[in-house]
């Protein structure tokens, strides 16, 4: 089973907490040419979804001195007209057996966001193409450790061994996170964390 790059996972927890300086470590490294330029793009956008939109601006204008520059043709993307029919098919990957009380849950706090989450979130951008549904889940999960939202963290644990991480994957994740993130966070999400691992039924060790 193929691995996300540990360098993604590391960008994805600086730029959340606005550690402009590691992430321009990172950018110098030999490392970041290693990763595909989509993949370092794809994380930063998806960023705006768990960390919001200025950890999604910063992280661009830090990186993109350090993408490879290749000519694109820029285009205004198109409103795909199955856009909630694609957000509810991969919410229900990454949810699974939880999937009908999510959406009764996001329904009885407000419809509105209920439809954005699926519609926006899921439907436009997490069904993006340039990163797999595991990676994209995983830096969900990095994200959120970082900040500490403990409930959507426990959530995006399980969303990641629904879309194919292991157990020992998480727990490299894990190792990853401890040595990126500041202590004082990082005591709110290890619960959270762990509690998801535990959780699992797929027989893994925990």
């Amino acid at each position: 089973m193929k691995r996300i790059p540990t360098i993604l996972v590391e960008l994805a927890v600086f730029a959340s907490l606005g550690d402009t300086r590691n992430m321009r470590r990172i950018g110098r490294s030999s490392r970041f040419s290693s990763v595909p330029p989509r993949k370092i793009t794809e994380m930063c956008l998806e960023l705006h979804l768990f960390a919001g939109f200025p950890a999604s601006i910063e992280a661009f204008i830090t990186i993109s001195p350090y993408l490879r520059r290749r000519k694109r043709n820029r285009r205004k993307p198109a409103v795909r007209k199955d856009q909630q029919e694609t957000g509810l098919k991969l919410l229900h990957k990454v949810y699974a057996g939880n999937y009908e009380k999510l959406l009764q849950n996001m329904e009885s706090l407000n419809s509105d966001l209920a439809d954005w989450i699926i519609t926006y979130g899921y439907g436009r951008v997490l069904s993006r193409r340039g990163l797999s549904l595991k990676e994209r889940e995983l830096i969900a999960v990095a994200s959120l450790a970082a900040l500490g939202w403990r409930r959507q963290l426990r959530s995006h644990v399980l969303g990641a061994l629904n879309a194919g991480a292991s157990i020992p994957e998480m727990h490299r994740m894990w190792d990853i996170i401890s040595h990126t993130v500041p202590k004082a966070l990082l005591s709110r999400s290890r619960s959270a964390f762990f509690s998801a691992l535990q959780l699992d039924n797929r027989g893994e060790k925990a």
